[in-house]
Formats: C-alpha cells, structure tokens, sequence
C-alpha cells in the first residue's frame, strides 16, 4: 500500500459537524495545505458521499446530533477500514470531559485548528504507512509451535502485548494480545490465552539498532489502535448496509415540544425550540431528570402577535447563565427570521419559584414545554402567554405609573425603587428602595392616603415585569399545590 504523505500532499478529508460555521477559519488554512474538503452534517450524508469522495481520514464531532458516536467511529474503522478522528466541535468543559471519558483511541481536544487537522493528518497517514508496511495479521494457528514469549519492551503490567521470538528464525517476530503469558495447547495444536482470535507478523527485519537493544521494537498494538483493527479491512466495502443501520441513530435526547401551541405560539414554540436545540450541549452521559425545582431563568419575550414569558430551568436546580445567554441570543435571531418585519424583544432574569414539581405544572399550565438535554442535565423551557408585561413607558418625565393596588406586592423582594409622585411639589420622592419590601401595613396606609399609583423608573420597566410575573407564577404554583401535584 502505498501513502504519499508530505507537507503539501493532497489529502480528502470527511467531516461530519453540526455546523459548518465551527471550522469555518480551519477550512481556508486546509485548503492552503491543499486538502480537499467535504463538509457533511448527518451519517447518511456522510456515509452516502463515501464512495465518491474516498476519503482518507473521517472527522467525527463528538456531539453529533442523533448519533453514538462512539459506535460509528467503532464500525467505521473495525468493520469498513477508515481512519477516524473524533473532534470537540465546541470549546466547553463539558463536551471536552464527556469526549476524554469515552475513551475513544483517537480524539481532537480544542483548540480544533486548521494546523492541529492537518498535523494529525500527517501523523495518522504516518502511522498507517509505518503499521502496513511492517506488520501483517495472521491466524493464530498461523505461529510457529515452538518458540519464547516475552512481554514486549516498555508496555504496561497485567493486559499487554507478548513477543515471541522464533528458535529456528531469530530474526521473525509474532506478537498477540492477552492478560497472560501465551500458553501451548498440545492437544489443540494451538497457542492460547490470546484476547484476539488473530496475532501480527512481523514483515520487515529489525534494524541493527534494534538487533543492538537501542531502539524499542514497535507495538503493532499500539499503533492500530489509531487504525483499523483488521489490516484486511478493505476501505468502504460494504458501505450501502451502513446507510440502513437504525442503531446508529438517536442517542441523546432530540429536542421536543409537549402541549398545543395556539396559532399565536406557534412561531415562538418553532424559535424556541430552534433556539434551544443549537444551545444544549449534548454528550452520551446518562443524565439526570427533572423533579422538584425553586430555581429558574426567565426570559421575556414580547412581539407583535405577543406577550409572554419562557421559563428555563435545570434537573441539578441551577441557574445556567452560559445557556440561557445563548438560548436569548438564538431566540432573537430566530425570531427575526421568522417575522423580519415585526418588532421582538427578548431579555433574561433570574428567578426564585416556591418549589415545584415542575414538569407536571409545566404540562398543565403552559402553551408549551421544550425537553432537551445539557450536559449531565435534562433542560426544560416552559412558555406562557402574560397579560401583566408592561409596554408603554413614560416619555416625558422618565418614569411610568402602576396601580398601587394591584401590582405592589407585599412582604415580596422588590426588583426596583418605587417614587410617590406628590402633585403639590410637583416632584417625585423615593419611597421604597430596590431590594426592600412593602409590608401590607405599609400598603394599607398608602391606599389610605389616597395614594393610588406609584411610579418605576423607565429603565427599571423590565425589572418590574419580572417582578409582577414572578408573582403570577408562584400564585399559579400555590393553588396547583392546594389541587393537588399528581
């Protein structure tokens, strides 16, 4: 087999990504090394595109949506023969420690750059030109009867490689794979306690150094568990099976929405759950469910058509902040996409919620429930329609009013500063400050007062919302209690 492997060799190289955008500096540096390229975004794409492109290496993300990756790289290089790298698509801790505990032989940590592709391209073409040109995979009833195991050079205790050295022909060499010193079966005719049912030939002579104990002699194991297990394997036979392979797909958890969006939420469920399925980091970890929950994010969202809120929380009962960030982020451009011509805001706060089983209140009382995954954690982003969000603010004096009645919330954290507006003086005085309550004493002397509105800062609007809707939930979750959780 012969592999031309230079700096500038020309190389295809497969990559099977989420997204084109996350090599998408990586690309042009390739293509300066004159790679060719093909960018795939499933296994059937992939798969399909094998024949025709022959590719050399395959580049796998590690959080390929619907696949076991760890599965497909296993069959593609035991059964079909290629070359395989597993890549972290994204940067964060998690994929990255869920990528290393797979174990899977041959990975690519971030940074992923077009420098560190191309040079585990050159390193892996290497490997498999040195492996083919020097060993050969043989039946074990293949080695010679007689002969001298030994543990090889430099491996581990216990599980390792043995060598056996040829009395007759002291320059072959036959290596296998076990936890035990190779054992001769007379009966059988065989050599026994191999892990394998096939052993390696060694088809080239050793050099004089190695003859000298100067160089390591190479572990053929070790360099195929870079490669293909079988140097028989003839690359791609076979691949038109592979197309039709269901347990390939669908490990971790698709994003799905539970409950009727009316026609008016539509839109807003499709953009969320767009939002949220390019924000989860999804891994092959078993994750943990969602039971009781106190607290959550909450996410605004206002358009045209209309007026409500998204709650977000997770299974470990944390603020996710990295998440939600990104979820706003792709819900405002989602949202744009779908009404270009329409008006969206889309803002984040934290909330706390008396504690709740949050699913089955979820499934009760909202328009609709995203389930996803994130890391270690089931996610889930719960979404009502609200009558109390604010929208008009004040435009002259900076402020803008609210029933005091109805929206001064006693014995609750407020999220602002309230100003009483006095008409004699004609000015307004702080009242009560951010982060204080409003005892009901204190209420019931200001109604007496007369006093019927206070006022809120016009850039202290959003946090007013939050306020009024934290109220509005933690009323919904205290009767569904008094209902009943089950």
């Amino acid at each position: 087999m012969a592999i031309n492997i230079t700096k500038y060799t020309s190389h295809n190289l497969l990559f099977i990504l989420n997204s084109d955008q996350s090599i998408k500096l990586a690309t042009a540096v390739l293509k300066g090394y004159s790679h060719n390229l093909k960018i795939t975004h499933n296994l059937v794409e992939a798969v399909t595109a094998l024949p025709s492109f022959d590719a050399d290496i395959l580049f796998i993300s590690w959080n390929l949506k619907k696949t076991n990756v760890k599965k497909f790289y296993e069959i593609m290089t035991k059964k079909f023969g290629y070359l395989c790298v597993v890549m972290a698509e994204s940067n964060s801790p998690l994929v990255v420690n869920d990528l290393m505990k797979s174990r899977i032989p041959n990975m690519l940590l971030p940074p992923v750059t077009g420098d560190s592709i191309h040079k585990r391209t050159l390193e892996l073409l290497m490997k498999k030109k040195t492996f083919f040109e020097t060993f050969r995979r043989i039946s074990i009833s293949a080695l010679p009867a007689q002969g001298n195991w030994g543990k090889l050079e430099g491996s581990k205790s216990g599980s390792g490689t043995w060598q056996l050295s040829d009395n007759e022909n002291i320059e072959q060499k036959y290596y296998g794979r076990g936890d035990y010193k190779p054992k001769f079966d007379k009966e059988k005719g065989l050599w026994g306690r191999f892990r394998d049912e096939f052993a390696f030939e060694r088809i080239v002579p050793l050099t004089a150094r190695q003859k000298a104990g100067k160089d390591e002699i190479e572990d053929p194991y070790q360099l195929a568990e870079y490669l293909p297990s079988s140097a028989e394997v003839q690359k791609g036979l076979g691949l038109d099976a592979l197309i039709n392979d269901l347990e390939l797909k669908s490990v971790p958890a698709e994003t799905t929405i539970t409950g009727k969006a009316r026609a008016t939420t539509a839109k807003i469920a499709k953009s969320v759950q767009s939002a949220v399925d390019t924000s989860v980091i999804r891994t092959s970890q078993e994750t943990q469910s969602i039971k009781k929950v106190s607290k959550a994010t909450l996410t605004l969202v206002k358009t045209d058509n209309f007026k409500g809120y998204i709650l977000g929380v997770n299974a470990s009962d944390s603020q996710d902040e990295d998440l939600m960030g990104k979820v706003r982020s792709n819900l405002k451009g989602s949202l744009g996409k779908e009404s270009p011509d329409q008006q969206s805001h889309v803002t984040v706060h934290k909330m706390q919620l008396d504690e709740v089983a949050f699913k089955v209140w979820a499934d009760r009382n909202a328009e609709f429930v995203i389930n996803s995954q994130h890391g270690e954690d089931d996610v889930a982003f719960a979404c009502f329609a609200s009558s109390t969000i604010m929208e008009q603010a004040g435009k002259d004096s900076g402020v803008f009013n609210v029933d005091l009645e109805k929206f001064l919330i006693p014995d609750t954290d407020l999220t602002f500063d309230v100003y009483i507006h006095f008409p004699e003086n004609k000015k307004f005085i702080q009242y009560l400050r951010k982060g204080s309550r409003a005892s009901a004493i204190t209420k019931e002397k200001l109604l007496k007062m007369g006093i019927k509105n206070f006022s809120i800062k016009n850039e202290e609007k959003e946090f007013f919302n939050s306020y009024c809707i934290n109220h509005e939930i933690n009323v919904s979750i205290r009767e569904f209690k008094k209902k009943g959780e089950k």
